[in-house]
Order: C-alpha cells, then structure tokens, then sequence
C-alpha cells in the first residue's frame, strides 16, 4: 500500500530489511541529491539506529516505539515524528501510506553536512565474479526482492516480487551495485498488534555477503566493528570488493534465508 514512492531514486543507499509479519521497509540515504519531497514515511524499526548511525544523519520518519526513537536520538538528528514543519498527508492515498516530507520546509535552514566518509570504495572496473543476470532474495517468509540485470539500464532493475517496483514518476528502480547482508534475526521479546514477533538484526560485528553488480556476483564477508562503522566488504581473498558508481542497495537477510542467482 505504500507503492509507488516519491523520491527514491534519487537516494544514494537504500536498505531493505524485514519487520514483523515479513513486512519489508526501506531506510533511504539521500546525501549527493536531496528530492524536493519524500514519501510515504513510515514508522523507524528496531533496526534503523544501527543502519544510520555512521552517516550522522538527520533522520525522518512517521514516529516508532519510545525506546526506539530514544536510540535514534543518540546517533542522528531526529527531525521529527511525523507532525512537524514539512510533513503533509497526500489525498488519494489512505493513512497509514500517505505522509510525504518537503524536504526543504524541513531541512532547509539545517546546517546539513556535505562531508560523508564511508569505507566503500567505488570503482568503474569490473572485478572477476560469477556471472549473475538474475538475483533473487528470499528476504522474508512473505516477500521476495528480485533483481534482473539490464546493460542498457546501467544496472539492475528492481523487483517486488514479480512487479517492477517503480516510482510515483512510473520510472523502474535500478541499482549499480546490490549488496546482500546476511545478519543474524534477534528477537525484541515485543510483539505488534496482531500477535507478531517484533525483530531486530545484529548488523554489527561480522557475516556473510554477496555483491552483484555488472551482471558480476563476488562472495565474502562484511564486518563492522562498533556502531559508527558502516559496513566493510572483503572478497575471499581479504581484498575489498568495489562497488559500482550509482545507487546502491543493502538487503538485510536473515541467516538462513537463501540468496539465488544464475
């Protein structure tokens, strides 16, 4: 119901991981572009301070559990909860799915960094890998995300499932470089509304990871070694794997699930 979005493929990186009921969300990085309106905003997850922390960001949602925006408060600058300058609800849409963010009401006399240091490395040249034209992420018990890659889109398409996900604009998303995390599913000991278990993920620490990218996949391992690191991407053989200059999308994946391609 939150489909189509506005503003995502403008976003830098983009994370997809699981909430309770299978339910994906997506947590967008937006830094060398910032669209003059987002949305629709949903709720931060357990997950979300974590994955933001080392891009002292400022951080926009609909609002999340106390104990979940006090975490947010620590490592970003909260803006709001969803009721501040900036927020409105579009019509045509029913709440939850309709709370949109101008950007510039919000940020526009914030003092916003244009400094970001990250350990990617990003490089033209493609490396060796296994040949991946068509990834497919069972990222949850409920929802699949597809990739399929196009040479003459510069990348990969994106797919919920089987259906394209596009923009409000009607624009198919396309990732330069997708990089599968698998982390370890932990549990809040909280449930929602209908009896479902509430997760969170250790994102911290060390895992396994696939890169696509080129129409390439490269096997190793991520690490993070507190929680103002982003993630660190090694080959096999200890080297670091290079994205592709453009979007880049993180799947968060439960270990466990499975990640196919051919």
């Amino acid at each position: 119901n939150a489909r189509p979005q506005l503003g995502l493929g403008a976003a830098d990186i983009l994370m997809e991981a699981a909430v309770e009921g299978g339910v994906l969300r997506i947590l967008a990085v937006f830094h060398s572009s910032i669209p003059e309106t987002i949305g629709p905003l949903r709720s931060a997850r357990e997950v979300d301070p974590k994955l933001i922390e080392p891009f002292d960001a400022f951080f926009a949602s609909s609002g999340g559990q106390p104990t979940v925006l006090s975490r947010l408060r620590q490592v970003a600058t909260l803006v709001s909860d969803g009721s501040g300058p900036g927020f409105f609800r579009q019509s045509g849409r029913s709440a939850p799915y309709n709370l949109f963010l101008q950007t510039e009401e919000t940020f526009g006399l914030a003092e916003l960094s244009t400094e970001l240091e990250l350990p990617l490395v990003f490089d033209y040249e493609v490396p060796d890998g296994v040949r991946a034209l068509s990834v497919e992420i069972d990222i949850s018990r409920f929802a699949t995300t597809n990739y399929r890659y196009s040479s003459q889109d510069g990348g990969y398409l994106r797919f919920n499932g089987e259906a394209p996900h596009e923009t409000i604009e009607g624009e198919q998303l396309v990732a330069q470089s997708v990089v599968a995390v698998f982390a370890e599913q932990i549990s809040t000991g909280r449930f929602d509304g209908a009896g479902a278990p509430v997760p969170d993920f250790e994102v911290i620490g060390s895992g396994d990871v696939i890169v696509f990218r080129d129409g390439v996949a490269i096997e190793g391992v991520w690490e993070r070694g507190q929680g103002s690191d982003f993630f660190r991407l090694f080959d096999a053989n200890g080297d670091i794997i290079a994205l592709a200059p453009g979007q880049t999308w993180f799947e968060i994946i439960p270990v466990g699930r499975s990640v196919d391609w051919q």
